[in-house]
This record gives structure tokens, sequence and C-alpha cells, in this order.
């Protein structure tokens, strides 16, 4: 997935590995309820940014950034 664009995606439910990390952008992107796991979270909290356009849910939020 490297340098994949998830710019307002929406993936609930998803699992995740460490090729994720790898990503361009997840700007506005909603993760919530997918299964990541602490390195991969800790990674893509260090980008997150943005509020899903039509979810309406932060970025940060729906992966449990601190």
């Amino acid at each position: 997935m490297v340098d994949t664009i998830l710019k307002d995606a929406v993936i609930n439910n998803g699992y995740f590995t460490e090729t994720v990390v790898k990503v361009g952008s997840i700007e506005g992107a909603d993760f919530s309820d997918t299964l990541l796991d602490r390195f991969v979270q800790k990674k893509l909290c260090e980008k997150a940014s943005g509020t899903n356009p039509k979810t309406r849910v932060d970025t940060r939020e729906s992966l449990l950034c601190d």
C-alpha cells in the first residue's frame, strides 16, 4: 500500500497489517472498528488529521489516538 491515498475513505471493520503504515494520506479517513496492532495504530496516528465528510468521524478519534 505504498503511497496509496486513503483520503476520506470509510474503512469500518477492516484489518490492516504493517503495510498500511506506508500509505500516502489518511486525511479524513474513518477507521472505526478497524483491527490494528499497536505499532500500526501509533504510526497512523502520527499522520492522522481531518474529519470524514460522509460519517463526520474525526480520523484521530477513529484510530483511538491519544
